[in-house]
């Protein structure tokens, strides 16, 4: 009798082992990949995507002047965070967003004041007309 309460002791802790690593394996979720983009939106908290720039954009093209929240989901490493310009051409005021960064409401940030270009001080809400990739 103790050699069969032994052995169902035994596979009672196998079970129990091989269960709570299921379980733990299946909770910890993995982490998201980046995607290797700057996503810009036309509604607060990442609603309706209206752009996603691999790339600097001199021009926003329909996005200029209408984002309001952005997402710098871009690679790690060099050349991993994002410099948005209050004009075209990289033009104006600025503001950087470093990798990984979420506005989720534009009327929340500005751009940099002390730099004294034109729209310094001035909210980024509707505001933003082309970006590039910089390191920080």
């Amino acid at each position: 009798m103790p050699k069969i309460r032994n052995a169902i002791a035994a596979m009672a802790v196998v079970a129990l082992t091989v269960l709570t690593g299921a379980v733990d394996a299946y909770a910890a979720p993995a982490s998201p990949a980046a995607t290797g983009f700057l996503f810009v939106y036309y509604g607060t908290y990442q609603d309706n995507v209206c752009g996603q720039f691999d790339q600097n954009q001199s021009v926003w093209g329909p996005c200029t002047n209408k984002a309001e929240s952005l997402f710098n989901d871009g690679y790690p490493g060099n050349r991993d965070d994002a410099k948005v310009y209050w004009g075209a051409n990289y033009t104006g005021a600025w503001r950087y967003l470093y990798n990984g960064a979420i506005l989720n409401d534009l009327h929340d940030f500005t751009f940099d004041p002390s730099n004294g270009a034109s729209g310094h001080g001035q909210q980024l809400w509707h505001n933003i007309a082309s970006s590039s990739w910089v390191n920080l």
